[in-house]
């Protein structure tokens, strides 16, 4: 367990509040963060403090989360991100005018968060409390890791010893007297579990079996299409368990002393190039604690008939090294070199993730970490603002409750109300050698768990840090099997498909993490999952044909799969997949979809038939539904699914420009900015999401204006000219130069009937 001792931009800024829900309060000026902050001015001349800027505050939006069953859904994951970066900008260049006359200098921000670092003596700390648009001042202090307790030492036959001090773990506790026969059974249980099986590589699925991902796994849910990032001390890249898995990495190394030494490649402080996060040559046991963790969230390896699987092992993995080598014997406890984490690198870990989320699709973010023991909650944390953002995201943080065997006091951040804070579990029984809350969400395995270490090999470490990958890997899961599920609602299965926890000492209940059970809970049943589309007509209805769009937004192609449900019977008749490029949205008949059903459904039920579909995608995009009557010769938008519709200003897909006669096409664009300017989009052939070319108006869109684009001169344009009566482009509104949002309108020039075609279904 690692641990801490101790124009004018406000219309953005609004409007991202509205969605990221920021809303805060103004510091007491004797906080304990200032007083913090003044002792350490007592002993030093100068510190290196993070100031927090005050955004505004709107109560009525601290809700981040789009609803899930009915209402307009919010914007795509990639533009709530850059309309949030707008707004930290706007309040970072407002800050620098009330700094300009104060000598304080912003040394490092952080894109995603309305935070920066600076350096202050005693005169400069009293001119920033008093700065205008200061919400919080945080000491950026080195955070220390605990050595490991030795007790119930392991069978000689396994082939590594667990260390009395190596990555922070605690081996055990001291059982509570009154479930000493519970707990020490339970430890005999684990440490024969964990080397029943081949010595050479025992089989980490002892402790997932406890919390039945082994069911999820066989109901075809792995993880697969999401991501969980690490933020920890490295990892071993060329370990088997990570092979093919790191899809992006980052190292922030700050130095705090002279004579810190930053563990990024090359002596950097920060690198996002691939191995920022696997230098694991450093020194100081570099890379074992993150190796492990990683995984038992999502590693996967076989030899032979053996495994080693994490929880999610079909799932992704960001890492993201935040610690330094300090030489400090003070720093260290008299224990120098040692790791340490400084609140600054932890930050911009957690702003690089918060960057990566749209493009990675990360389902959750681990911290194995934390400080000293507190009661109850601590919401002024520095790290609280960080991971409301993430889960304003759709993102939840795991963080370990810590190994000092309190009853009733986790370790900060896992304190932070809108955390999850994971401890352990010997098997079934709470570990009473680790810290156990009321304020503790949920418990997992966390003793003689086996899984990743240096060289290749592998090793059993026990501690709360091992008990968060767990749920890290299970919201993995949870996300890859309803993808549109909100923070709130992945949060809410987890836990209430807990099995309720509890010791006779204890005045509360903890849910044990049981997967399965999790899975029923978010699928309302267990038997189907995916966004629901209603309504959809069979071929042989007389009164319409269906026409299904299917837009992947992700750059690279994956496999959706589509289960078919007969309205009038209420059965499933077929499941239909198909994989889709990246950035196309290819459009399919109801017959079509029919016809290439497992099995195919030759022979729809009557000339009234409806179908319900449940779609379920790895990527993130649309689906969309258009009716086509051929007794009024009328193209309707008849989009409609069970998490609301999207009405996604940048993405607009399927733009026609048919050779069909009598059907014009347009782009409705609205500049909502004080300034005239230029919509510029990535125009892409719809069918296969080839590049087109890139299409920019010839004149300003005036402020607070709106203008109609035919699609057929964006074509012309760009010298193309439609081959098929199904042309239809993909038009992506570039996040740079221009501020609004465009909508797709088809008019039926002979009956002046205009349809928008912009609402869809999030997938």
């Amino acid at each position: 367990m690692i641990v801490i001792r101790s124009g004018d931009m406000r219309p953005i800024v609004i409007a991202t509040m509205l969605m990221l829900g920021f809303g805060f309060s103004a510091q007491s000026q004797e906080s304990a963060s200032t007083t913090e902050i003044r002792s350490a001015l007592a002993r030093e001349a100068r510190v290196r403090v993070i100031v927090e800027m005050a955004m505004p505050e709107i109560e009525a939006a601290r809700n981040l989360e789009r609803p899930s069953a009915s209402g307009t859904t919010e914007e795509t994951t990639g533009l709530k991100i850059e309309r949030n970066r707008a707004a930290v900008a706007a309040t970072a260049v407002e800050m620098k005018g009330n700094l300009a006359r104060t000598d304080i200098a912003m040394e490092q921000d952080f894109a995603n968060l309305p935070m920066f670092t600076t350096t202050v003596d005693a005169e400069k700390f009293e001119r920033l409390i008093r700065t205008a648009g200061v919400k919080q001042i945080f000491l950026d202090k080195p955070l220390a890791r605990h050595g490991m307790k030795p007790e119930w030492p392991l069978p000689s036959v396994m082939l590594e010893k667990v260390p009395v001090k190596s990555s922070g773990e605690a081996t055990s506790a001291t059982p509570d007297e009154l479930d000493v026969k519970a707990e020490k059974a339970a430890r005999t249980a684990a440490i024969n579990a964990a080397t029943a099986d081949d010595p050479a590589k025992a089989l980490l699925s002892t402790t997932v079996t406890y919390i039945n991902a082994d069911k999820a796994w066989s109901r075809g849910f792995t993880g697969r299409g999401q991501s969980v990032a690490v933020l920890d001390d490295g990892v071993e890249r060329n370990h088997d368990m990570f092979f093919g898995k790191i899809v992006a990495e980052a190292c922030y190394s700050t130095i705090g002393r002279s004579d810190d030494v930053p563990l990024c490649p090359s002596g950097a402080t920060s690198s996002t190039a691939v191995g920022s996060a696997t230098n694991c040559s450093a020194g100081a046991n570099v890379c074992a604690h993150g190796s492990h963790v990683a995984g038992i969230a999502v590693g996967n390896d076989t030899i032979g008939s053996t495994t080693l699987r994490g929880v999610a092992y079909e799932a992704n993995l960001v890492p993201v090294q935040v610690f330094t080598l300090v030489n400090n014997q003070a720093d260290c406890d008299n224990a120098a070199p040692c790791l340490l984490a400084y609140s600054s690198a932890i930050l911009s870990g957690l702003n690089y993730v918060i960057g990566q989320v749209g493009s990675q699709k990360i389902a959750a973010v681990n911290l194995s970490l934390g400080g000293d023991p507190v009661s109850g909650n601590c919401d002024t944390d520095v790290r609280k603002t960080a991971i409301d953002t993430l889960r304003g995201l759709g993102v939840l943080t795991t963080i370990a409750a810590g190994n000092d065997g309190k009853i009733g006091q986790i370790t900060a951040p896992a304190c932070i109300s809108t955390a999850v804070a994971v401890s352990s579990t010997v098997i079934a029984v709470p570990d009473t050698g680790v810290n156990q809350a009321a304020t503790v969400d949920v418990l997992a395995p966390g003793v003689l768990v086996r899984s990743a270490n240096l060289n290749n090999t592998y090793i059993s470490r026990s501690g709360s840090s091992m008990s968060a990958p767990h749920a890290a890997g299970a919201i993995a899961i949870l996300k890859s099997a309803k993808p549109n599920a909100t923070a709130s609602e992945i949060e809410s299965a987890l836990k209430n498909g807990g099995i309720s926890t509890t010791l006779s000492t204890w005045t509360w209940s903890t849910p044990r993490l049981d997967l399965n059970k999790s899975l029923d809970l978010l699928g309302a049943a267990g038997t189907v999952f995916g966004v629901a589309m209603p309504g959809i007509f069979g071929s042989k209805n007389s009164e319409g044909t269906s026409y299904l769009r299917f837009f992947n937004a992700d750059s690279t192609a994956a496999t959706m799969t589509v289960q078919i449900y007969d309205d009038v019977t209420g059965n499933k008749v077929g499941t239909w997949t198909k994989s889709v490029r990246g950035l196309s949205s290819p459009q399919f008949s109801m017959a079509t979809i029919e016809a290439e059903s497992s099995p195919p459904i030759s022979s729809p039920a009557s000339s009234s038939q409806y179908y319900s579909l449940f779609i379920d995608a790895p990527f993130v995009g649309f689906a969309q539904h258009v009716l086509w009557s051929p007794q009024t010769s009328i193209l309707s938008n008849v989009s409609g699914c069970d998490n609301g519709l999207s009405d996604s200003g940048r993405f607009i897909n399927n733009t026609h420009t048919t050779l069909i006669s009598g059907y014009t096409s347009f782009l409705v664009v609205h500049n909502t900015a004080n300034s005239d300017g230029k919509p510029s989009f990535d125009v892409r052939d719809a069918r296969d999401g080839s590049e087109i070319g890139t299409f920019t108006t010839a004149s300003n869109i005036k402020a607070h204006t709106s203008a109609l684009i035919k699609v057929s001169d964006v074509l012309q344009t760009l010298g193309k000219q439609p081959d098929s009566s199904q042309y239809h482009l993909n038009m992506i509104m570039s996040q740079t130069g221009f501020t609004g949002f465009a909508q797709h309108w088809v008019q039926n020039d002979a009956s002046g009937i205009i349809t928008n075609l912009t609402p869809k279904c999030d997938i």
